[in-house]
């Protein structure tokens, strides 16, 4: 348990400070979607993945690698049994907490659906809430205020940024990592994912409202909508927390260099795949040599002597 944490630490951390210096400023959005949720899913996997299933494709043996693989002999700690219980202990508390939150708040979203008046917009359906909230989209469901939509106050770029969310799937991207992160709370690079992922939603959305509507009448629209508030974190929703950085990503030309940026992963991918990938008895698998055994033989005692 303990390697594993450590290997899938370092592997988050290396995609993670990859996408900090290559890929977070530029406008490569759908790929950067696939990028963050494809590194985050690969980093949980690698340490079970052994190595000859990286070096075998390659033509690669392990013993011509120069490069050793790091981690493979983890120190394993020996902790007394009653803190190894009180550890355990505190960390399925926190699962339990983390889990019955998104349960609070998908029973929420359940109940909104079910007792709210609901219109049907092209694939999406409008649910119209009495209570004020910033318009939110959960799969092909978009939650209103149902005062600001009777009497037009939200807008169409408002409309179509939600109809992005569900027409894109981002819900399914939310769900996952929201899960992923009641398993591996512990894990401080899952919560600066989690941050990313969400980020990169709304750049996806944004940039489907850019392609119809005019950028300043977009920008005052998001900054009118800040004063609202949202309580469901499994919903994509207009976050002030993300407006600085979504309105100077509007402003951004498209990268001349967006191919060289995308074709950098493949060297990470394979560094990062040798580094971290497991060898055999990682996980309990030990190699045990044969040896003959020897019983040791009696000494033989000394023939008699003839006088």
């Amino acid at each position: 348990m303990i390697a594993f944490c450590i290997k899938s630490t370092l592997c988050l951390a290396s995609f993670y400070a990859f996408y900090l210096l290559v890929l977070r400023n530029s406008k490569t959005f759908h790929f950067n979607r696939f990028y963050l949720l494809f590194s985050l899913l690969f980093s949980l996997l690698i340490p079970f993945i052994p190595l000859t299933t990286v070096l075998n494709p390659l033509g690669i043996s392990e013993k011509a690698m120069l490069l050793p693989t790091a981690t493979n002999e983890l120190t394993t700690l020996n902790l007394p049994n009653g803190v190894i219980i009180v550890l355990y202990s505190i960390y399925t508390v926190i699962c339990l907490v983390l889990f019955s939150r998104i349960f609070r708040n998908l029973y929420s979203l359940i109940r909104q659906i079910k007792y709210a008046t609901s219109i049907k917009n092209g694939t999406s359906h409008l649910v119209l809430v009495s209570n004020p909230i910033t318009p939110h989209s959960f799969f092909n469901r978009i939650f209103l205020h149902k005062d600001q939509y009777k009497n037009g106050s939200i807008t169409q770029e408002v409309l179509l940024h939600e109809q992005a969310h569900c027409a894109q799937y981002h819900s399914v991207d939310i769900v996952l990592i929201e899960f992923i992160q009641v398993f591996c709370w512990f894990n401080p690079f899952i919560w600066l994912y989690k941050k990313e992922i969400q980020l990169n939603h709304e750049y996806l959305a944004d940039k489907v409202v850019l392609s119809q509507h005019d950028r300043k009448s977009y920008q005052h629209t998001i900054l009118t909508l800040l004063a609202g508030n949202n309580t469901s974190l499994l919903a994509s929703n207009f976050n002030y927390s993300f407006t600085k950085r979504r309105l100077l990503m509007m402003t951004k030309e498209e990268p001349n260099n967006k191919l060289a940026r995308m074709l950098l992963v493949v060297p990470l991918l394979l560094f990062i795949g040798v580094l971290f990938t497991s060898k055999p008895g990682y996980f309990g698998e030990v190699n045990h040599t044969t040896e003959q055994q020897t019983t040791p033989t009696p000494p033989v005692p000394p023939a008699p002597t003839m006088q």
